[in-house]
């Protein structure tokens, strides 16, 4: 039933997030989510640990509702630095490199969760998702000029 409720919330996140990413742009979108994220997790840590339950399944919806958009804003990032006709070339290297991220902290996680249950293992995510806001900060978002040879 959580699950179910949380996937009905990234639905909504991710019409949510798309209007952000359309509105004020994918730099302001992508660090929202990046900073809910970085929020979130170490709520769940923290609530999860002092078993306060309900707040944990707050942040745990929150996390879910804002990572509804996360795959739509990877796309549209690639997009604005790369462009159209760059678009495939750069989602293989991107995507390839952002799933390795990600099997690293699902490995941690699952490291954690066998020692000492899911709530010390939410502080991985809390963690990589500080780590992500400060790259999104100073990071360019700005198109990448595609020499002449390679159109």
């Amino acid at each position: 039933m959580i699950l179910t409720i949380c996937s009905i919330g990234a639905m909504v996140g991710s019409v949510v997030m798309g209007w952000l990413d359309t509105k004020f742009g994918t730099k302001p979108a992508t660090l929202i989510m990046a900073v809910v994220y970085a929020i979130c997790g170490f709520a769940m840590g923290i609530f999860g640990l002092l078993k306060i339950v309900p707040l944990a399944l707050v942040f745990m919806f929150l996390i879910n509702f804002i990572g509804g958009g996360l795959a739509n804003l990877g796309g549209s990032l690639v997009i604005n630095m790369f462009g159209r006709n760059s678009y495939n070339q750069a989602w293989r290297y991107l995507n390839t490199g952002a799933q390795l991220i990600k099997v690293c902290c699902y490995a941690a996680i699952g490291a954690l969760a066998a020692r000492g249950g899911y709530s010390s293992a939410n502080f991985v995510w809390g963690t990589v998702s500080t780590i992500a806001v400060i790259a999104i900060a100073v990071g360019s978002f700005r198109l990448r000029e595609v020499p002449a040879e390679n159109q």
